[in-house]
């Protein structure tokens, strides 16, 4: 039985800061003093269950996924000293202030978890989307067999002539050119035939004509052809010689599927801050990373499975090859999760559940400056400081296992800002987009329908895509 144990490592110390005040260099009086507990240094906590016979019952097979949670706080104070200086003259003679102020004197608190203003935004979405790409991991098709079979009219459509667009490219711009020179060929003509002062010349429209236009679909066809159609091929006919070369290599009878997400978050704030009768401008900012995993292990009855799942002919599978088979519904998947939740729905035949864990893994990272120092009294208007504080850290890392994982469904993927600024996408999206309203006022043809659902696949969205 697990026997729950708490440990602790190292410790806080605390941070003391001095003020000395003289007059005109004569010896200073008495220092005051401005001391904090726990100011700096680190300490570890971890709470865990302890398995008696663990290690024992590891060589035997049993599996076990106990809970645990750890954390590091590690805290660093600025240091400095800062010098405040009152010019005065009493009869004559120079009677100057000077205060030397240093360390904790210089500061109202110390920095900690509390100083943030607000909560950083929750991850409950990020949660929900790693668990749903764990799930949809479990005993996935080696082969996209269904969705390859769908495919196989506009798979053999573009081997027929995989440089169509190259060729009516070149039939576009060979027209533009010859009309072009019968143009030319036909002022000439004119020049030599009617007086300059009797020969109107009609100015082009500016803008794109059609041959323009024209030329733009073309070299849009060629794009969408390549990049959705000769390599995501490659990579089909890749996947498909590793897996019949894995046929032949007998599989582990326990497997792991994992998957993990992240996001970050920052702040930034300013505030008057100071202690001691001194005031002072600090800046904030503060970073959150958090990271989650999830995972399932699972055990199988046979070391080689069945031909249908490997290749990816399951009944099982239909549901996922119905939304492949979709026209570029892999520009939704890199906004929406829908793909991997509807593989997550996918039963998992003959196979055990040995175990399945999350693991929420959070680092917040906390900065201050502080800067414009000044004793805030009336009597030292127009001092002169000199000097500087150097910058306060506290960094939490938390860590934390359960022994299970969240239900699938559909959300928005953490990732999905990052579409606007990938060139490649974006210049997908436009490219399609072009092509269907082309293709919808019949001004051209919409290549990418033929081709692109190839590459709507994870797999290959993932390969080559990202």
């Amino acid at each position: 039985m697990a026997v729950a144990r708490h440990r602790e490592r190292g410790s806080f110390s605390p941070v003391t800061g001095n003020g000395l005040f003289s007059e005109n260099g004569t010896p200073p009086y008495a220092p005051s003093y401005s001391t904090y507990s726990n100011a700096e240094g680190e300490l570890s906590i971890m709470d865990d269950d302890a398995t008696p016979g663990f290690h024992r019952g590891q060589i035997l097979g049993q599996v076990r996924c106990n809970p645990m949670q750890s954390s590091r706080e590690t805290r660093t104070f600025g240091r400095g000293v800062v010098t405040f200086v009152k010019p005065r003259t009493v009869a004559g003679e120079n009677r100057d202030w000077t205060f030397v102020a240093t360390d904790m004197l210089l500061s109202s608190s110390i920095l900690t978890k509390d100083s943030l203003p607000s909560e950083f935004p929750g991850y409950a979405s990020l949660k929900t989307e790693v668990a749903t790409k764990a799930r949809s991991r479990i005993k996935s098709p080696d082969f996209q067999g269904l969705v390859s079979l769908g495919e196989l009219r506009e798979t053999l459509h573009y081997l027929r002539n995989p440089l169509a667009g190259a060729k009516s490219l070149a039939d576009v711009v060979n027209k533009r050119l010859s009309r072009l020179y019968a143009e030319e060929t036909r002022r000439q003509k004119r020049a030599y035939s009617i007086p300059s002062s009797l020969s109107g010349s009609k100015r082009r429209p500016s803008g794109l004509d059609l041959d323009d236009a024209a030329i733009i679909r073309e070299l849009e066809s060629i794009y969408l052809s390549v990049r959705y159609g000769m390599r995501p091929l490659v990579k089909e006919v890749s996947s498909f010689l590793e897996t019949f070369r894995d046929r032949a290599v007998p599989r582990p009878l326990r497997e792991v599927f994992r998957a993990k997400g992240s996001q970050f978050d920052d702040l930034s704030w300013a505030q008057d801050d100071g202690a001691s009768g001194i005031s002072c401008w600090s800046s904030y900012y503060a970073t959150r990373n958090v990271t989650v995993r999830c995972g399932f292990l699972y055990s199988f009855e046979d070391r080689v499975g069945s031909t249908s799942n490997s290749w990816g002919l399951d009944l099982a599978e239909l549901p996922s090859t119905a939304w492949a088979l979709l026209p570029t519904s892999f520009v939704a998947d890199w906004i929406v999760n829908v793909s991997e939740f509807i593989s997550a729905l996918t039963p998992v035949v003959r196979g055990d559940r040995l175990c399945e864990w999350t693991t929420i893994q959070e680092e917040i990272e906390i900065f201050r400056q502080r800067s414009g120092f000044l004793i805030s009294d009336s009597a030292w208007s127009g001092q002169i400081v000199t000097g500087s504080v150097s910058q306060d850290k506290v960094r939490y890392v938390t860590k934390s296992r359960v022994a299970f994982v969240d239900l699938p469904g559909v959300v928005v993927k953490a990732s999905a800002l990052n579409t606007l600024s990938d060139v490649g996408k974006v210049l997908d999206l436009l490219s399609i987009t072009h092509q269907q309203l082309s293709s919808a006022f019949g001004k051209g043809r919409y290549v990418a329908q033929q081709v692109a659902r190839r590459s709507g696949r994870p797999q290959a969205a993932e390969k080559w895509f990202g």
